[in-house]
């Protein structure tokens, strides 16, 4: 339920949700054609013992156990779960002890591929089945999924003994993926060879075919396990990341302890945020110079991830607030009804108490009665808001902090839309929304304050740094100078880096600018005598900005961001020269064409460019212009 004043969610990445603590980490990068880097080193593991004969007994807790083409393949259940395992190396485990499953313990790859894919499911493939699960869940949230495994025997036992009932066929999933004619939306790589991925997968022809199925906007996602300072795991990153522009790490923990990680990677800008309750964080991609973590034993590392033993922590940026019962809180900046809010506990927390002052309001921007201005807080760094029943609090203070993460036990159990068919009521529904979204849904053991920014320091900021750079590209862009534009971009890029370290790709204003700075094409040459290449260059950068934008940020009446500056300027230069080569009086189809290009310009002026008169304004003058220049439609493109 979005409010009316706010923009459509035609963007196909304006519309996001936000329970993933922090904007990822994006640095823009172009594709490498550096050769593949060698195979990972081989990890030692003993000798498997061999499978019983037909009718043998089995060890206790083991529920099967059979030979198979990758190795032996058991089911054991221990400690609440039921694991699937390959020569004693953990695969899959599934809880099925009483209570809650462990915090840790929850996977959340397909809450992140759904963000990632922008709430569109499409045509999935997924290499490697495990127990199943992760196909299936794809499958309920709207995902058509094909399955490629390559051991029948681990079909037969996700189907027998993890109650799998999809897709899953035998094959080898690069065979799959060099064969096929068909595309596919996402591309998940879910296989291992022991505890890393197999050498095959990283090699460049793989990586010419993952691309050679995917489409512009397709994603192609790589789980991995350990730490992220692990040989194999950066050896496996940079495979990956040096064929693809855009690049995010996604983890499980919040330091180099072993844990689930997720690569994500697409030739057009990746969203920024996940609905998820903390339970997979951005991570910066390995570097160049990273010593390699100390390594324990894989198959030990492995199965506690698996059983949620290992230790769940976590860096959050977002709003600090006070709780109505005096405590102090941390709204993470989000998109969607209710809020992600954190307690925040320790002596480290309670020594952030002097950044607040005693009396200060945390306004909503959720059609609530707690809705108010937000200019006097930091909602134009972070954003978030601007849907029904959102209660993210706004605060003149952000801080960045990390910890150990715990989950707080709701107040209300339920979702107020689970009711029976025919049973709905509004009242109830709004009255047991807010209560359920007010609920603080973790809370956080804070152990070290990384940042802290107020609203003063950020429009001091603002003003002394970023303003007269913005200014500069605004100015180059409106002439299609797009590389002057491309320089000041950097300056600010590397102001906002120099200012918050490594949490700067993580706000949304570093995001916007980042974006915006990859669909920056320049004109081609001989543009200086060509308007016509100067207005479609302008109005092709605003536009694929538009579209593949990775964060939402809707400004608030009033507000203007950095970026919008610059998106005007595109729209005035690519205005300037439509007009001047159509001419006052099109009459040749390429000056008619550009006419209509120009009205067109005007029909599509942004929120994010202009306020609601000047859209007004502009939209009047594409229908005079329509009634001066009688315009027939562009042609439908002929259907292949």
């Amino acid at each position: 339920m979005r409010r009316a004043k706010y923009p459509p969610t035609a963007p196909a990445l304006v519309q996001a949700t936000l329970a993933l603590t922090l904007l990822a980490c994006d640095t823009p990068r172009e594709p490498s054609r550096s050769p593949a880097p060698s195979p990972p080193p081989k990890v030692a593991s003993q000798k498997p013992t061999p499978a019983p004969p037909p009718g043998a007994t089995l060890p206790p807790g083991v529920r099967a156990e059979v030979q198979g083409k990758t190795g032996i393949v058991r089911v054991v259940e221990q400690d609440g779960f039921r694991l699937l395992t390959i020569d004693d190396t953990v695969h899959a485990a599934h809880f099925v002890g009483p209570g809650d499953a462990p915090l840790a313990a929850y996977d959340p790859l397909v809450s992140i591929l759904v963000s990632a894919r922008h709430e569109h499911p499409g045509h999935a493939l997924v290499i490697g089945l495990g127990s199943g699960a992760t196909a299936a869940e794809l499958a309920s949230v709207g995902f058509e999924v094909e399955v490629a495994e390559e051991d029948p025997a681990v079909i037969d036992v996700a189907r027998r003994f993890f109650d799998y009932q999809g897709h899953a066929e035998v094959i080898d999933g690069l065979e799959k993926v060099r064969h096929c004619g068909c595309e596919y939306d996402l591309i998940l790589v879910d296989a291992f060879a022991g505890h890393d991925l197999p050498p095959s997968f990283l090699d460049a022809n793989a990586m010419f075919n993952f691309g050679l199925h995917l489409p512009p906007q397709g994603v192609l996602a790589v789980r991995l396990l350990g730490s992220p300072r692990d040989d194999a795991v950066v050896a496996a990153v940079r495979a990956f990341a040096g064929a693809f522009k855009h690049v995010r790490l996604y983890g499980t923990g919040a330091a180099d302890e072993p844990q689930n990680l997720y690569l994500l990677l697409s030739h057009t800008p990746l969203r920024l945020f996940d609905e998820d309750l903390g339970l997979a964080f951005p991570l910066p991609l390995p570097a160049p110079e990273a010593a390699p973590a100390a390594r324990t034993s894989r198959a030990e590392a492995r199965r506690d991830v698996a059983l949620g033993r290992m230790e769940r922590r976590a860096s959050l940026v977002g709003y600090l607030v006070r709780g109505e019962d005096g405590s102090f809180c941390l709204d993470l900046p989000h998109w969607e009804m209710g809020a992600r809010r954190f307690v925040l506990t320790g002596s480290e927390a309670t020594s952030l108490a002097k950044l607040l002052p005693t009396k200060v309001d945390f306004p909503t921007q959720g059609d609530l009665s707690t809705d108010g201005d937000v200019s006097g807080t930091l909602h134009s760094l972070l954003g978030g808001g601007g849907v029904k029943l959102s209660t993210v609090r706004f605060s003149p203070v952000v801080v960045a902090v990390e910890g150990k993460l715990s989950r707080r036990k709701p107040e209300t159990s339920g979702d107020p839309r689970d009711v029976p068919r025919g049973a709905f009521n509004p009242g109830a529904f709004m009255a047991s929304a807010k209560k359920i979204t007010a609920n603080a849904q973790g809370e956080l053991l804070v152990e070290k304050v990384h940042l802290t920014l107020t609203t003063a320091e950020w429009r001091v900021f603002r003003q002394k740094t970023l303003k007269p750079l913005a200014a500069r590209a605004a100015a180059a862009l409106a002439k299609a100078d797009f590389v002057a534009a491309e320089k000041d971009i950097r300056g600010m890029l590397d102001a906002l880096d120099q200012r918050f370290g490594r949490f700067a790709p993580r706000m949304v204003t570093y995001d916007e600018l980042a974006t915006l700075l990859r669909v920056l094409v320049p004109p081609a040459s001989g543009a200086d005598e060509d308007p016509a290449a100067r207005a479609e260059a302008c109005n092709d950068a605003r536009r694929r900005y538009r579209i593949g934008y990775g964060g939402p940020a809707w400004p608030t009446e009033g507000e203007r961001r950095e970026v919008s500056r610059m998106l005007v300027a595109l729209f005035e230069c690519a205005a300037k020269n439509y007009e001047q080569a159509a001419g006052k009086s099109p009459s040749s189809p390429r000056e008619r064409a550009l006419a209509r290009s120009l009205v067109e310009l005007f029909e599509d002026a942004g929120w994010d460019e202009f306020d609601d008169k000047k859209r007004e304004a502009l939209a009047k003058r594409a229908e005079e212009l329509r009634k001066k220049w009688p315009l027939e439609p562009e042609p439908p493109p002929i259907p292949r």
